[in-house]
């Protein structure tokens, strides 16, 4: 974990550096989440979870309503589900909960388009790159297998539709409702507690701000 929040550092310093520009602004993302996994070996018998994330954003604009924008996020997708287990030879198969939690780094690249006289109405869609890092597995609460290094990398199409509330000259927040619908993806098969698709709904909070003028 120390050495994504590191990333997320060199990251925000580059924006700092790249957002030298009257049209360039960054940002930082917080938010919950809520993901579905499909076509993974317990997706039949397992309900989607409550996450979270946090980034970092970049945003330039050519025109006054039209622009680009990216993200580096730490996103934690989580599902939960219930199965047979026993943990020696001694004890009897029973019915136990379950709960896998994912760490992905996640790239969306997205055009923004706010309405004009819209009262700062915008829709955003794209394409996005999910690097799957890590994953756990809790049994009851307890860690009980955990891998780290996974090069699953997960290919998704996010739309969105947000609100932006200017606090004043250089400081705004906005509230984005995005979907990010995975459509294809690369997987290692020894990473056996990887799910195959994940689409995720996310409710974005971002403190937007103009570093310069």
């Amino acid at each position: 974990m120390k050495k994504y929040i590191l990333l997320l550092i060199v990251a925000l310093s580059m924006n700092l550096s790249f957002s030298q520009h009257e049209k360039n602004n960054i940002g930082i993302n917080i938010g919950p989440n809520y993901t579905s996994f499909k076509d993974g070996y317990i997706s039949d018998n397992s309900k989607g979870s409550i996450g979270y994330f946090l980034g970092l954003s970049y945003e330039y604009f050519y025109n006054d309503n039209l622009s680009f924008i990216t993200n580096l996020n730490l996103e934690v997708k989580s599902l939960t589900y219930k199965a047979n287990y026993f943990e020696d030879f001694e004890e009897e198969f029973r019915e136990r909960n379950f709960k896998n939690q994912y760490l992905y780094l996640t790239f969306p690249l997205m055009l923004k388009y706010e309405f004009p006289n819209s009262n700062s109405l915008y829709v955003t869609g794209g394409a996005s790159v999910n690097i799957l890092t890590a994953g756990i597995t809790k049994l009851d609460g307890e860690i009980i297998y955990d891998s780290v290094g996974s090069t699953q990398i997960d290919v998704g199409i996010p739309v969105g539709i947000g609100k932006i509330f200017k606090l004043n000259e250089k400081n705004e927040i906005k509230l984005e409702l995005r979907y990010d619908h995975q459509i294809a993806n690369l997987k290692k098969e020894e990473f056996i507690i990887n799910p195959l698709k994940a689409n995720t709904f996310g409710l974005i909070i971002n403190w937007n701000f103009k570093v310069y003028k």
